[in-house]
């Protein structure tokens, strides 16, 4: 209470905001739908901002919403509308107001860069007709019409890939002639395609065949064909014959495509000529033949060795053109018995094994295939095993 210090002069300033960055936005005209993203750049972080459109505060909503990041301020405008969100957009933090930026959002209406196009006209019923256009914009909705009528969901198949549209409408009918359009957004449309379909008669698209004439006995048989549309007045013939499904016999359709199959083919039953007939028209006529087939030999029985002595293993293996259904081991004409032989047969090829041979095994062994064909006979001698001294007694 005696002594006071010289005075210190204190001057306090104003925080007064400052934009290193100003407000900006990456563009000024935007489509319906669009994102809308303002940035800004600020000296320092500060806690009164407020942003404006058209000089109003707005509010986050579920279109808008604000955030800071330090010093940076962002302003988000998600699916932007015409008339909710074109404006005049600014910040102003404390007293001081960003750069003033005006926007525009627009309802872009889609323009024809590639008219309706079909892929064929006239059409014959029964046949898929195929639309295509292509837009300068993605499309939120798209209708095929027929002589200004939606054609139904369910008749009309219906594709869009980013701008571009495709129909498909499978199996066109008489009823389907006439100005088929495409409608976008429900705002503006194409310029009509004039389709034609004429009346339904059964077209052979890819005539009747069969990938071989000759055929051996228990093999498949398949006859295939392709008609322009699928059709239900279906029958097949043998030598101008109808033929009925049977245990052999099947018949199958998948769209316009008719199959007839004949398992295990038989010489007696099923050599003849074939053909189809859908309504009045018939396919091309297909004759085949089926013969048993004998296999042949293509590696003829061999033994591993000969001579042998008694009680060495024997091994005897061949090989033959097709995969046989039965097979034995013959010695001297008769079958050996299945308990003294090992039996394999994979495929094309057949080995048989006889461990521990004996003396009375010698002689000409062959094999029978299918009880139908015999191989050359290979000829096995059997020593006796006759003990020797290598070192005798001594």
């Amino acid at each position: 209470d005696e002594v006071e210090s010289k005075p210190v002069s204190i001057t306090v300033n104003a925080d007064i905001p400052k934009f290193v960055k100003n407000l900006t936005i990456n563009k000024k005209q935007f489509d319906l739908g669009e994102t809308l993203n303002f940035e800004c750049t600020l000296n320092k972080p500060f806690n009164e901002v407020v942003w404006l459109k058209d000089g109003q505060p707005i509010e986050q909503d579920e279109h808008i919403s604000f955030s800071t990041e330090g010093p940076k301020l962002k302003l988000t405008i998600k699916d932007a509308q015409p008339s909710d969100h074109t404006g005049t957009y600014s910040v102003q933090v404390k007293n001081v107001e960003s750069d003033k930026v005006p926007i525009t959002v627009t309802k872009k209406v889609p323009k024809f860069v590639k008219d309706l196009k079909a892929n064929k006209t006239p059409l014959t019923e029964g046949e898929q007709l195929i639309l295509e256009c292509e837009l300068d914009t993605t499309p939120t909705t798209v209708q095929l019409q027929i002589n200004g009528e939606k054609v139904p969901d369910d008749r009309v198949k219906t594709e869009v890939k980013d701008k571009k549209i495709k129909f498909t409408l499978d199996n066109i009918k008489l009823d389907e002639s006439g100005d088929f359009t495409a409608k976008v957004n429900d705002e503006v449309e194409s310029k009509p395609v004039s389709i034609k379909v004429n009346a339904d008669i059964p077209k052979f698209i890819k005539n009747l065949t069969i990938n071989k004439k000759q055929f051996d006995i228990g093999e498949t048989l398949n006859f295939e064909c392709t008609l322009n549309k699928p059709f239900n007045e279906i029958v097949w013939l043998k030598d101008g014959q109808p033929i009925e499904q049977d245990e052999h016999i099947s018949f199958s359709t998948d769209g316009p495509k008719l199959k007839l199959t004949v398992k295990d083919a038989q010489p007696s039953d099923h050599t003849g000529t074939y053909s189809v007939q859908v309504k009045n028209v018939e396919s091309d006529k297909v004759p085949i033949t089926v013969t048993k087939k004998v296999p042949k030999f293509v590696k003829d029985l061999k033994a591993n060795k000969t001579p042998l002595t008694e009680g060495e293993q024997l091994v005897l293996e061949c090989e033959l053109d097709m995969a046989p259904s039965k097979v034995e081991l013959k010695l001297n004409g008769e079958t050996v018995p299945e308990d003294r032989v090992k039996k394999e047969v994979k495929d094309k090829k057949i080995k048989f094994t006889l461990d521990n041979v004996k003396l009375d095994e010698s002689g000409d062994y062959t094999v029978k295939v299918n009880d139908e064909v015999e191989s050359k006979p290979v000829s096995v001698k059997v020593n006796a095993d006759i003990p020797k001294f290598i070192k005798n007694l001594t």
